[in-house]
């Protein structure tokens, strides 16, 4: 995270997630890489089986920004689990 960045808590990050760990921590470092950070991170995985839930637990521990991980019981496809998310964040 850079040293002098802002947290902007009227924004939140609505990430979904399924079986996309190959790609997952360098994106999760890119959102701390933000000269103005969010608010909070909501990140909603949809039955990842590769590793991902992982990456984003280790994430939501160390993470300077307040993580929200929300598990889907039963797989929702990309479109409904992208939607279902997007009411959840918490920023203004």
């Amino acid at each position: 995270m850079p040293a002098t960045a802002a947290v902007d808590g009227r924004v939140s990050v609505a990430l979904c997630t399924y079986n996309g760990a190959v790609f997952l921590e360098e994106q999760l470092a890119s959102m701390l890489a933000q000269t103005v950070l969010p608010g909070e991170i909501v990140v909603s995985d949809d039955g990842s089986t590769d590793g991902t839930s992982a990456i984003v637990e280790r994430f939501a521990a160390e993470s300077s920004v307040p993580v929200r991980v929300l598990r889907n019981p039963s797989p929702l496809g990309v479109t409904r689990n992208f939607e279902g998310r997007s009411a959840r964040p918490r920023g203004a």
